[in-house]
């Protein structure tokens, strides 16, 4: 529903190209530079590309790829982003070969994803992350597979990513991170390390 999951006029593509700016594409931007040196980052669903202008900006040497399942959008980010590898492609198969990138990002892709698709995904981020993956997604403690609140799929992403070997951290979100009522209330940020 467009209404609740992407509340603006005219054309959606381009108001998610200008929400770079949004604060808690800043908190992603930090927890890469504690990961220093990247080499090489995937984002999982990175619609026209505002999380990897951004990291682009910021990271010039590191190879830079986005895949999304919305053609549109990828034609758009190419034509935005010269250099970067963005591909039309489902999350359930990844189209990259093992421990391809340092790190996997993941932009509140997940909320989207029914249960019966999550673990194939999970582990297909474990196949192609070598050292870390970072999420922003929603949060249910009780639920690893996924439970609806707020018409989005929520879970314990700590527990579910510790299945395929990674530990990590999880970040209650404040308004100044995502100044949105039901993100504060349901959304974390999350940042895993492979287990060594």
């Amino acid at each position: 529903d467009p209404k609740k999951d992407w509340p603006y006029e005219g054309d959606w593509i381009q108001t998610y190209w200008e929400s770079r700016r949004h604060p808690h594409r800043q908190l992603i931007l930090g927890a890469l530079e504690t990961l220093r040196p990247v080499e090489s980052i995937l984002e999982i669903g990175c619609n026209i590309g505002p999380n990897l202008a951004l990291i682009k900006e910021r990271f010039h040497d590191t190879e830079l790829a986005g895949l999304d399942v919305n053609r549109t959008a990828i034609r758009r980010a190419e034509k935005l982003l010269p250099g970067i590898d963005l591909r039309v492609a489902d999350a359930v198969k990844l189209p990259f070969r093992n421990n391809a990138f340092d790190i996997v990002l993941v932009d509140a892709v997940l909320i989207y994803v029914p249960p019966e698709n999550i673990m194939q995904i999970v582990m297909e981020m474990d196949r192609v992350a070598r050292r870390a993956i970072l999420l922003f997604e929603w949060y249910d403690p009780r639920s690893i597979l996924g439970t609806i609140k707020d018409f989005h799929w929520a879970r314990n992403y700590t527990r579910l990513l510790k299945k395929v070997g990674f530990k990590g951290s999880m970040f209650k979100l404040s308004d100044e991170i995502w100044p949105s009522k039901i993100w504060k209330k349901n959304g974390r940020f999350y940042m895993f390390l492979r287990k060594s």
